[in-house]
């Protein structure tokens, strides 16, 4: 959870998703907090070949951990 929003990865194709997208990266869920509303979702590119494991949110900020990697990311739709 990163202020009023949570954060899921999604193991699941939803039928909308590109395969081969979905076969590259890991795909987030983002609900907001108060309500459990569903934002949106977004993809986590695999890095060096490894898959996410697990990440962090802290702001604007995205820590994605793989197996061999600590990557950071920067959330610019986070703003509201």
């Amino acid at each position: 959870m990163a202020g009023k929003y949570l954060f899921v990865q999604s193991g699941l194709l939803a039928n909308n998703e590109n395969r081969e997208l979905f076969s590259r990266a890991s795909v987030v869920d983002m609900y907001e907090e108060s309500n459990g509303r569903y934002r949106y979702s977004f993809y986590i590119p695999h890095f060096q070949e490894e898959s996410l494991k697990s990440f962090h949110v802290n702001k604007n900020d995205l820590v994605a951990l793989y197996d061999h990697y600590l990557v950071l990311y920067h959330l610019n739709y986070l703003s509201d």
